[in-house]
């Protein structure tokens, strides 16, 4: 943990027990997200839809996941959703749940805020966020996230309005 700033954790994958992975999952998110509050470290989680959004089933059901995983969380800084890796679904489906997560991320971790990447992102699609974001200037958004397969930096940087942060995602993992 020395020197690091921020931890950045994948709550809902693969819940499989094995001889790696002795704790179960939601007691290691709340062992994750104690020991991130205990040092001053940002605790982030990486969160992918990769469900269809318009099956309001499975949609409520990550929603669920989400409410779950925000109870048992101490401290959070960002939910990080990777816009089209993995993951499928065009950004009329996605933004609306990024403001669903945060509006119900926001009693319990108020500070924290959502965060994109256009990973896998058409221009078409790149351009449904950028003009989402102008016409709706979201607050509870933090910015966008340039990782893998995202439109180059200078791009993003250009487009995003100046009060959007944007991270860097070298998917170093």
């Amino acid at each position: 943990l020395f020197g690091v700033n921020s931890i950045e954790n994948i709550p809902f994958q693969d819940a499989r027990n094995n001889p790696l992975m002795k704790v179960p999952r939601r007691e290691m998110n709340r062992a994750m997200s104690d020991i991130c509050r205990r040092y001053g470290i940002d605790y982030w989680v990486w969160t992918p839809a990769d469900i269809d959004l318009k099956d309001t089933a499975k949609r409520d059901a990550l929603l669920a996941r989400f409410d779950e995983f925000f109870a048992d969380t101490v401290t959070l800084s960002g939910v990080f959703v990777p816009g089209g890796d993995p993951g499928d679904n065009p950004p009329e489906l996605v933004m609306p749940l990024l403001e669903e997560i945060a509006r119900r991320m926001a009693p319990r971790h108020p500070k924290a805020k959502v965060w994109l990447s256009l990973q896998g992102f058409n221009k078409q699609k790149e351009e449904a966020v950028y003009q989402y974001i102008e016409q709706r200037q979201p607050g509870w958004l933090g910015g966008l996230v340039a990782g893998p397969s995202s439109p180059p930096i200078a791009r993003t940087r250009q487009r995003l309005p100046a009060r959007y942060g944007l991270r860097l995602y070298p998917d170093l993992t």
